[in-house]
């Protein structure tokens, strides 16, 4: 997961693995801060150029795919971003598609049409293409943001 934010000239991205828990903060692409976490909530505590920097990561939930990333600068607010899955507004079967495809593939089978083989093949490329298509519905709204005067 990569989120990345500006402040003033300044490029911040933050970087965090779900799978090994490695987290780190780039400031112009120079690491200010790096940590393993396996939590929902996490904080960068860093400084660059004279600056104090906080950055929290939320993971509102995992199931469906919600979180929330602030940004504060000498202790004052500067940005919030939520990201949402919008697929939940949709209707069953754009949902999830893969239930349809997946119990069509497991009825013809079942009648003998299809083998085994073909089964696992369908099921492989289902599973691609539904992680290509459930992409099209993550929505980053920036829900703040104060500008430094």
């Amino acid at each position: 997961m990569k989120v990345t934010l500006h402040d003033d000239f300044n490029t911040i991205n933050f970087e965090g693995s779900v799978f090994t828990g490695s987290e780190k903060v780039l400031m112009n692409d120079q690491v200010v801060s790096k940590k393993r976490n396996f939590r929902r909530k996490t904080e960068h505590h860093f400084q660059f150029d004279g600056n104090e920097y906080v950055l929290k990561f939320v993971i509102n939930s995992i199931f469906k795919y919600s979180w929330t990333c602030t940004l504060f600068k000498n202790g004052e607010l500067i940005k919030e971003f939520e990201c949402k899955n919008v697929q939940d507004e949709q209707p069953f079967h754009k949902k999830n598609p893969e239930v349809i495809y997946g119990g069509l593939t497991g009825f013809i089978f079942a009648l003998g049409y299809i083998s085994l083989n073909m089964v696992l093949v369908i099921v492989i490329v289902g599973t691609i293409l539904s992680l290509q298509y459930m992409r099209q519905f993550l929505l980053v709204r920036e829900s703040l943001s104060i500008s430094n005067k």
